[in-house]
């Protein structure tokens, strides 16, 4: 998260929350105290694509924000049922009782200890007892760590931990709802661990859970019984704070307002650590979070992007925010990059990126779409591969690829061209009925041949860096398809 990227949106009206029941397992006891100021919730659903060790990460740091911990609880949300995140989450709130004062203590800004402990910056306090304190802390960090990994190892024997029987990775589809208190704030101290609630939703197989908005959509209901705060932070499991006063940022903006019904929401655009220089494949937005997203809140701010986003409660419960009409810029002006201290070549990624994404993986999108409005097929949500670090040895910037159709397009495109390279160049060509000298369409196939530069390298590249050569030969054939019935088409005329 950061403050300059907060943008204010506004709900035109907002209902009271509907009533619902949920069956709490016996064991579990709460406060009486139900109303608190805020909660975070997050979601994971695949310990092996989205490593316990960032889960754990993004907690940690929602834990040790400077608010009053008995004000807040953080939900986890964990749709893969899996011991080994129980087990971290667990693990992490016996580190977090150390890690939280220890950040307080001496004004920590990242409290991601992943992150504070990569840091290359050495620590400004360099009295005996902050290092004696540092090196504890890093210490147990690593512990932590160490822990975490032997468990995704499955060293650990499930069945012969009571507190664990309940959860298995084979009945993540077929499974009742699990809820447990990790760590309960029971007499609301300030200086404590917020509350951390740990829930796995019920599923069974012939019934729709609708993904990660089912999710949500459970951890609000289940955050409605056990704690019902009016606001509500959604977070990614591989994000972290890194702005510690980021709730009470929140909170002054949503409780200065007038009245309930002038905010809606509250949000923070996502940034990145370890950006790769020139952004090489578009996708930091850092122009976009600097002018349209700022010019948007001028207009009842931008669409909540998911994640990093403060909600009212009632909101998320039916309010229907105005209407926004959608703005877009294909091509964002250069001296916008320049004025927030980027590169011509960031620039030229940005644009170079849009025309790949327009061609390739939206191209897909709008297809699965059609298809289900047709209801030939249905929604399928993956989940990505979450990686904590992105270090590949000098490789960072260069586009990875597989036997995917998403390559498809791409490939086909740039081989057309390539063809009509060879087309126009070898004398193939037919004459033109006007005697045009061609220099258009030259022009323009070398600026798409520039743009799927990447796709080239491709082209000769080897292992994760090649394109398939089933790929190749099927976008050789489509291409060479196109051109066939082009030139035909032309003769005809």
């Amino acid at each position: 998260m950061d403050l300059p990227g907060f943008s204010l949106s506004s709900a035109s009206h907002v209902l009271p929350s509907p009533g619902f029941s949920l069956s709490v397992p016996n064991g579990i006891r709460w406060s009486t105290e139900l109303t608190r100021n805020a909660f975070h919730r997050m979601t994971t659903a695949d310990p092996e694509l989205e490593p316990p060790i960032l889960t754990v990460n993004t907690v940690i740091s929602l834990l040790a924000v400077d608010y009053p911990a008995g004000k807040l609880a953080c939900y986890v949300s964990d749709d893969g049922c899996s011991p080994v995140t129980y087990y971290s989450l667990v693990e992490a709130s016996k580190f977090a009782r150390l890690w939280v004062p220890f950040c307080k203590k001496h004004d920590i800004q990242d409290r991601a200890p992943f992150r504070y402990f990569s840091s290359e910056e050495v620590p400004l306090n360099n009295s005996l007892e902050f290092q004696q304190e540092y090196n504890k802390m890093k210490d147990e960090y690593e512990e932590l760590a160490s822990k975490i990994k032997d468990a995704n190892k499955k060293s650990i024997d499930w069945n012969l931990e009571c507190d664990f029987a309940v959860l298995s990775i084979e009945m993540r589809k077929n499974h009742p709802a699990i809820i447990k208190v990790v760590w309960e704030n029971k007499d609301g101290i300030s200086d404590e661990l917020p509350h951390l609630i740990y829930v796995s939703r019920e599923k069974r197989p012939k019934h729709p859970h609708h993904y990660k908005a089912g999710a949500m959509n459970v951890l609000t209901r289940v955050s409605g019984l056990m704690t019902n705060a009016p606001f509500i932070l959604n977070l990614d499991c591989d994000m972290f704070v890194n702005n510690p006063n980021i709730v009470c940022h929140a909170m002054c903006l949503l409780l200065g307002s007038r009245n309930e019904r002038e905010s809606g929401f509250a949000q923070c655009p996502q940034y990145f650590y370890d950006k790769l220089k020139h952004d090489p494949f578009g996708n930091q937005f850092e122009v976009l979070h600097k002018y349209l997203g700022n010019g948007a809140s001028g207009i009842q701010g931008p669409f909540v992007r998911g994640t990093g986003c403060f909600h009212r409660r009632k909101v998320i419960y039916g309010a229907c925010p105005h209407d926004i009409g959608s703005q877009a810029k294909s091509l964002t002006p250069v001296h916008e990059y320049l004025e927030i201290g980027l590169s011509i070549r960031a620039w030229w990624n940005n644009q170079r990126m849009g025309r790949i994404n327009a061609t390739n993986p939206w191209l897909f999108g709008a297809i699965s779409v059609f298809l289900k409005i047709l209801r030939v097929s249905g929604t399928v949500f993956e989940v990505t591969q979450k990686e904590q670090s992105s270090n590949n040895g000098g490789d960072e910037g260069r586009f990875t690829f597989d036997a995917s159709p998403l390559f498809m397009p791409g490939t086909t495109i740039l081989l057309l061209q390539l063809t009509a390279f060879v087309v126009g160049f070898g004398g193939m060509q037919s004459p033109s009925v006007n005697d045009a000298s061609g220099l258009g369409e030259i022009v323009c196939s070398v600026v798409v041949v520039i743009c799927f530069w990447p796709f080239v390298k491709g082209l000769f590249g080897k292992g994760k860096y090649g394109i398939p050569v089933s790929t190749i030969c099927k976008s050789s054939l489509l291409s060479l398809s196109f051109v066939y019935l082009v030139k035909n088409a032309s003769k005809s005329q």
